[in-house]
């Protein structure tokens, strides 16, 4: 099932298809229980180079695959736009908020908007209410302070009343929230398994997300994609496309083996092709160039690197 659901689940931009992404039931008003219960279940997120998969359950402990590992961690909501992941003196911290009573959470700053009053939480709580009086409740001392708000055309600024600076959050209806936020919230899934799957690092997982096709093997994602998922590619001969990160030798027992390190341009997830060959010199390949190269699948690393040998760039 995991071979699966990773050959056809993810596309260029890491998002889950409609198959196996789960509609949340709105939850009604904006409390302690109602922000729980709207977290409850399963979900995808991108977290850096990887994807992280969550299931939280009714106890309030939450399951988190990260990397290879699963975790169990306990839910704080400890504000009204963030919540905490607690896990053995470790925390993750997440922006939180209900879009229409849905969960958005993820990296960035959020907001709430309701009754025309606007929350924002970033090293503390912000308020502007409806008369435009803005004020500023500091982290753990909980000490208000005055500080400065507005609310213009599709947007809410504040100045950090410590450090000064400016922040603008947009108004997506019912919800504030930072452009990283607004872009890579999590994903809800149809069940946590689901998730863990989607979020496994494996060779394919890491090809397809960056656009790679099963059976396509003329650009480096998808060739990383075909031969992950079908072993019989090794030594067939393939020609592929990639952009050039560097070219480089070594010598071993005498023998000098030119190489050059390909990956797909402006990709978050690196597939990879390395180029190897004996015969000629690969330096005249610089950095950032586009380049087509054949040669033989000789293997593929745990790190979803394809090496072909012998290889050579194609005039």
């Amino acid at each position: 099932m995991e071979a699966d659901i990773v050959a056809h689940a993810l596309d260029g931009k890491g998002a889950v298809p409609a198959a196996l992404r789960r509609v949340p039931a709105p939850v009604e008003g904006s409390s302690s229980d109602a922000r729980t219960h709207a977290l409850a279940g399963a979900w995808l997120i991108a977290g850096g180079d990887k994807l992280l998969a969550f299931g939280f359950e009714a106890d309030g402990r939450v399951r988190i695959w990260d990397d290879g590992e699963e975790v169990i961690s306990t839910l704080a909501l400890d504000g009204p736009c963030t919540f905490a992941l607690a896990h053995e003196g470790t925390e993750l911290r997440y922006a939180f908020a209900l879009h229409d009573g849905v969960a958005v959470f993820g990296s960035g700053i959020a907001g709430q908007l309701e009754h025309d009053e606007a929350v924002i939480c970033d090293r503390g709580t912000y308020h502007l209410d409806r008369a435009g009086r803005c004020s500023y409740v500091k982290p753990f001392t909980h000490e208000a302070v005055r500080t400065v708000c507005s609310r213009g055309v599709g947007v809410v600024t504040y100045v950090d009343p410590v450090f000064r600076d400016k922040q603008t959050l947009d108004i997506a209806g019912d919800v504030l929230w930072t452009e990283q936020l607004a872009k890579t919230h999590a994903q809800p899934n149809t069940d946590y398994a689901t998730a863990v799957a989607l979020a496994r690092n494996t060779p394919a997982a890491i090809a397809i997300r960056a656009g790679g096709h099963i059976g396509e093997t003329s650009s480096i994602a998808g060739l990383v994609a075909s031969v992950a998922v079908d072993r019989t590619l090794m030594g067939h001969l393939v020609e592929v496309s990639g952009n050039v990160l560097s070219p480089g030798s070594s010598v071993m027992n005498g023998e000098r083996t030119n190489y050059i390190y390909m990956n797909t341009p402006a990709d978050t997830f690196h597939p990879s092709v390395t180029c190897f060959t004996r015969d000629s010199p690969l330096d005249t390949a610089p950095p950032g160039h586009t380049i087509r190269v054949s040669g033989r699948v000789a293997r593929l690393t745990p790190r979803g690197d394809v090496e072909l040998r012998p290889c050579a760039i194609v005039k």
